[in-house]
């Protein structure tokens, strides 16, 4: 199975981000993702706490959104 990337939106920007997790489709339901935090976001520079509920799987046929 291929892997995706676990992504967040920029609590600043509202712009899709990756997190630096990948996972295969069928662990992410049943992951435990809480209190994670993504340093230096490349969108607007800032650190952000996100959980499971921030969270979505990236399109496997990216539009180069990394």
């Amino acid at each position: 199975m291929a892997k995706a990337m676990v992504m967040i939106n920029c609590p600043e920007t509202g712009r899709p981000v990756a997190t630096g997790i990948s996972m295969e489709r069928a662990s992410f339901a049943p992951s435990i993702l809480n209190n994670q935090v993504l340093y230096n976001c490349p969108v607007c520079g800032r650190d952000h706490f996100w959980s499971k509920e921030d969270a979505f799987l990236e399109e496997e046929q990216s539009s180069g959104l990394k």
